[in-house]
């Protein structure tokens, strides 16, 4: 159930989607009569494709979710831990733990580092290995470190592969403690909901803001990938919380 979730969330991402929308246009064209649904199917694709690619598109989308919530510049006194969602990294045995992370679990480590300097909270990091040797709970601890976290003072949950499971996990590692829960902007409004449904008294602590705030030029409207990138993350972060609501999960 976990692989097909993911499989299919993947293949109704803009990318993915617009081009299964132009293939299927592509052969009705070729192989039918029915050709001018074939050439909508196919401007449509494109055109949906060129939107998701544009800077001004792909920025709205995500500050939809990104700017609910702002950094923290202090801890909050209820708060007893501070809780660092995984999610993924690269494995080479040459790279260090801090060349190993990926952009977000990057954003989340130094954020965690930050946020527990000055006090003695504890530092929970969770995460899944996947199809690595190591799980990024751990990937992201041993960067924490390296980064001048006291090693004493982390705890690693290794076994969650989503968000609902890591909430799960937490509940049960530790129940009825208030905790900063450090992860992406993007991911923070899906993560809230799916920590409070099961139980666990959390405070926002985002980082890794991806939403420009500039003056779009007609330069803008132009293709780019990283638009794309930023939309496709957006429309990632929306299934999931259609997702979470559907099956309260």
């Amino acid at each position: 159930m976990f692989l097909l979730q993911k499989v299919v969330s993947r293949l109704i991402f803009p990318l993915p989607l617009a081009l299964i929308v132009g293939v299927v246009g592509i052969l009705l064209l070729a192989l039918t009569k029915r050709h001018r649904t074939g050439l909508s199917l196919v401007i449509g694709a494109l055109a949906f494709l060129w939107v998701a690619a544009t800077a001004p598109v792909a920025d709205r989308l995500l500050w939809s979710l990104e700017g609910q919530y702002l950094p923290v510049s202090g801890i909050p006194e209820e708060v007893e831990a501070i809780v660092v969602l995984g999610s993924g990294h690269v494995e080479r045995e040459e790279f260090p733990p801090t060349v190993s992370l990926g952009r977000s679990s990057s954003a989340r480590v130094v954020e965690s580092v930050r946020l527990a300097s000055g006090n003695d909270l504890a530092v929970v990091f969770s995460g899944y290995a996947g199809s690595g040797d190591m799980p990024n709970a751990e990937m992201n601890r041993e960067a924490a470190v390296e980064l001048g976290l006291d090693r004493d003072r982390t705890l690693v949950l290794p076994e969650p592969r989503n968000t609902s499971e890591e909430a799960r996990a937490i509940a049960a590692a530790l129940p009825d403690t208030p905790v900063l829960l450090v992860t992406s902007a993007s991911h923070m409004p899906r993560a809230l909901l799916v920590f409070d449904r099961s139980g666990v008294d959390t405070v926002p602590a985002p980082t890794e803001f991806r939403a420009a705030q500039r003056n779009y030029s007609l330069w803008s409207l132009l293709p780019a990938a990283e638009a794309l990138a930023n939309t496709e993350r957006a429309w990632y972060e929306f299934l999931g919380i259609l997702w979470a609501r559907l099956t309260h999960r």
